[in-house]
């Protein structure tokens, strides 16, 4: 469990399933983010630096896909602290933030749907070689699962990184 593991000042790479139901553009809230609240406030309390990762659709051209930033809002207010969105999965800009993340704080990342590799089932050993995995795996110390909804499936958000990192 999450009590087995000392979380503080570490950065926690934390994969949730927020995927929602969509009407005019709005996310309709849903239990999952009540659920995940608990996940998230748990590791703040631990004074972990985190980065949610998850998704809304799944792929570019599918009518529900949309940003995160109404995930990463109705998250915050779930959890009472701010969780700041950040357009950017693993180039620059999320390697910055990532990098000065500070001890109790919490960022969302785009939305992982961007990345073919997410939409494609593949080995552990294959989605070590994706950019996702490559790029963010050196930032993090551990990868917490709370995508249980997702766990049978064979993608590089769930499999690449539980292969090398403490989780």
């Amino acid at each position: 469990t999450l009590d087995d593991f000392n979380f503080s000042d570490k950065k926690v790479l934390l994969r949730l399933d927020l995927n929602s139901e969509v009407k005019d553009k709005k996310i309709i809230e849903n239990k999952k983010f009540t659920e995940h609240a608990k996940t998230v406030s748990e590791l703040l309390n631990k004074e972990a630096r985190l980065v949610i990762v998850t998704h809304q659709g799944s792929d570019p051209k599918d009518k529900n896909f949309l940003d995160l930033q109404q995930h990463a809002d109705l998250l915050s207010e779930k959890v009472g602290k701010k969780i700041r969105y950040v357009d950017d999965l693993f180039e620059k800009e999320a390697q910055i933030v990532i990098k000065y993340l500070k001890p109790g704080d919490a960022i969302m990342l785009k939305n992982l749907s961007h990345l073919k590799e997410e939409r494609e089932e593949k080995s552990p050993e294959k989605h070590l070689k994706s950019d996702l995995v490559k790029n963010l795996l050196p930032l993090f110390d551990f990868y917490v699962n709370d995508a249980f909804s997702l766990s049978h499936l064979s993608i590089a958000s769930m499999v690449g990184f539980p292969s090398k990192l403490q989780s």
